[in-house]
């Protein structure tokens, strides 16, 4: 082989010195990325005269651009360059997907072929269906660049073999019950002429809870409220929600803790978990949404579920909404201060000394938050009794808990953007503002009646 007679050859490399030219003889595409950083190929190499032709085994280290001859003879054996002469097909294709927490995702896949491929994307989509990438119906999230860098076990993400690679999010796995499953799909654009791109998926179970509060009623007795069954039937038939549970406890109980309560609603979803057919790739998200008295029962429930270390929660996405947290805790709880945390007209003294006699007697474990929970909201009112109607401007109007009054990390405030004060807000459905009774009715027609049309429109 000689340029100078006519021989055409494609420059493979050059050494920052230039003396020599490496080649690929014969449109041989003979290279491999090695685990070590070195690339092996078999080549020829012409001097600076273009004199003279040698055709080998060669390793190029990329660290020091040095070059060295393994072997005068292209014809060894070894699994080494066992496609030498063959196309390039099939190179790529995607295993799984898993999630590790709502941030962040693992893809395993295989480079099935030699010689080692370009450099490939990696993309990760919430779709509505499971198997298909459709891209008006894929929402992306993510994105990975396979480069030649260490995979998760610290081998070249190129080389042949299966690889494992971490890819962070940049939308989080936040609760969408419309789109349920999470894609990887390689090249989507179709760059590559190698690849498999069939997508491979996770399936999202979305489980909710509805925990009721104090609800005082006149005369005073207690019944459940119909909220209650209107929110569970909003979550399942509006919202997406897989299961829901409605958690009706003996909240005018004085020997009935929250706290205790609690544990009770983490024993229904421990065991609506253990029924579920669902895969070890499957990741379930959780909202408890706890009204009044409720906001006790659903922190304590979600401590324990996360204590309980269920693998497909644990990489899921896990929601605490507190409407108009108001433990039964006379003056207070956990070194906080409540006080009274209730407007009452001027002349009731009976009504509030029956306030501070239950609250005393029952004595609701603190509201907080727990560690690993990714999200939290706290929807709270202090209005005056005298801007309300019916039992709350006759009788007592009970006060949330505002952020500050709530246990949790300073460092990872979930509650931070999620809160928002109500005190006075008029609601037009129940032509009132917005008292302790009418704030669960105000959620669900701010969130849970529009949460679906908002994500189905994305």
């Amino acid at each position: 082989m000689d340029p100078r007679n006519g021989d055409q050859v494609t420059p493979l490399w050059t050494p920052p010195s230039g003396s020599d030219i490496y080649f690929l003889p014969n449109g041989h595409s003979a290279l491999a990325l090695e685990a070590d950083g070195h690339i092996d190929f078999v080549g020829g190499v012409l001097n600076n005269n273009k004199q003279e032709d040698i055709e080998g085994l060669f390793r190029l280290d990329p660290s020091t651009q040095q070059t060295t001859l393994n072997y005068s003879n292209p014809s060894f054996g070894g699994t080494l360059f066992e496609a030498l002469a063959g196309p390039r097909s099939g190179t790529i294709k995607l295993e799984s997907i898993r999630a590790v927490d709502p941030r962040d995702v693992i893809v395993r896949y295989a480079v099935e072929s030699f010689p080692f491929p370009s450099p490939f994307q990696i993309d990760i989509y919430r779709s509505s269906q499971r198997s298909q990438y459709v891209p008006s119906q894929a929402l992306p999230i993510g994105s990975f660049t396979v480069l030649g860098q260490p995979d998760l076990a610290g081998q070249n993400d190129l080389a042949k073999g299966e690889h494992e690679v971490l890819v962070s999010l940049t939308s989080s796995l936040a609760i969408d019950p419309v789109h349920k499953f999470v894609l990887a799909v390689a090249d989507p654009g179709g760059q590559g002429t190698t690849i498999d791109r069939t997508p491979v998926s996770f399936h999202i179970i979305t489980l909710g809870a509805v925990a009721e509060g104090l609800t005082i009623r006149v005369p005073f007795t207690f019944r459940t409220p119909e909220w209650i069954d209107q929110m569970t039937t909003a979550l399942l038939s509006v919202d997406g929600f897989d299961y829901v549970i409605p958690f009706k406890w003996q909240s005018f109980n004085t020997k009935v803790k929250a706290d205790n309560a609690g544990h009770m609603l983490a024993l229904q979803i421990k065991q609506l978990i253990d029924q579920l057919q669902s895969q070890s790739s499957d990741v379930i998200d959780l909202q408890l949404i706890g009204h009044s008295r409720g906001a006790v029962v659903i922190c304590n429930a979600l401590a324990d579920l996360i204590q309980a270390g269920i693998p497909q929660l644990a990489h899921g996405y896990k929601k605490l909404t507190f409407l108009d947290p108001h433990p039964a805790a006379y003056p207070g709880a956990a070194n906080k201060y409540y006080g009274l945390n209730a407007s009452f007209p001027r002349f009731s003294f009976g009504v509030k000394q029956i306030y501070i006699h239950f609250e005393k007697k029952t004595m609701d474990g603190a509201v907080f938050i727990p560690p690993g929970t990714d999200a939290a909201e706290d929807y709270y009112q202090h209005t005056d009794h005298s801007l309300l109607k019916g039992k709350e401007k006759k009788f007592v109007n009970l006060w949330g808990l505002d952020p500050s009054q709530i246990i949790v990390d300073p460092h990872t405030n979930p509650l931070a953007s999620l809160s928002k004060v109500l005190t006075g807000v008029y609601l037009p459905q129940k032509q009132r503002k917005i008292g302790h009774s009418e704030i669960t009715d105000w959620y669900q027609v701010n969130f849970l009646d529009n949460r679906a049309v908002i994500q189905q429109s994305q």
